[in-house]
């Protein structure tokens, strides 16, 4: 017995409205996300390891993401995240996601100890950076810091940390000295003028 064909792709009208509004609503994200920061295409390749001429694109809302750049944004970017839940399943796929991170919160923490952490806290810094678990356990949450604002294109330096985090210059340094001695970082230019920027 044969079953009759059914089609249920778009057409291309459809297909083309979609990716349009898609281009939009990422330009838009970032814009939003980067306003008022200098050379945000830059940063935006920092931080996600994606070309500066394809960022520039999406930047422009000339062109929508690939699918895996868009899995890459949606890691680093929550409103890109929520925007390609809502893609696949509306609202209420975004929501639900959302509660179980409230959820999450008030977890026993047997079972925030299965949980990948990437995101750490002080009352005053916000940290947003993917690494290693091998690497993370290694680092206190003032590296991390450190080399997430490092990711993301600042010359963060020694001074950041004892503002930031209200610790001395020597912890600072220590820490710092630390993330270079790990290869990590490094420290590039004169003595008095130079930065540190991440290993390749």
């Amino acid at each position: 017995m044969s079953y009759p064909k059914k089609d249920h792709m778009w057409s291309s009208d459809q297909a083309a409205s979609f990716e349009q509004k898609i281009s939009e609503k990422v330009a838009e994200i970032l814009r939003q996300e980067y306003k008022g920061i200098p050379s945000p295409v830059k940063k935006i390749s920092r931080k996600t390891g994606i070309a500066t001429t394809t960022i520039k694109k999406w930047y422009s809302g000339q062109n929508p993401p690939r699918l895996v750049h868009f899995l890459i944004l949606a890691r680093h970017y929550r409103a890109i995240l929520q925007l390609l839940l809502e893609a696949i399943g509306g609202s209420h796929l975004w929501e639900a996601y959302d509660l179980l991170g409230d959820r999450l919160k008030t977890a026993p923490d047997h079972v925030k100890s299965t949980l990948p952490e990437n995101i750490y806290s002080a009352e005053n810094c916000t940290i947003n950076i993917c690494l290693p678990l091998r690497i993370a356990s290694m680092l206190n949450q003032r590296q991390i810091w450190f080399l997430g604002q490092l990711k993301d294109g600042d010359r963060t330096n020694v001074d950041n940390i004892v503002t930031h985090w209200e610790v001395s210059l020597r912890t600072a340094k220590s820490d710092i000295a630390e993330i270079v001695r790990m290869k990590l970082i490094r420290f590039v230019g004169a003595r008095k003028t130079g930065w540190y920027e991440t290993m390749p």
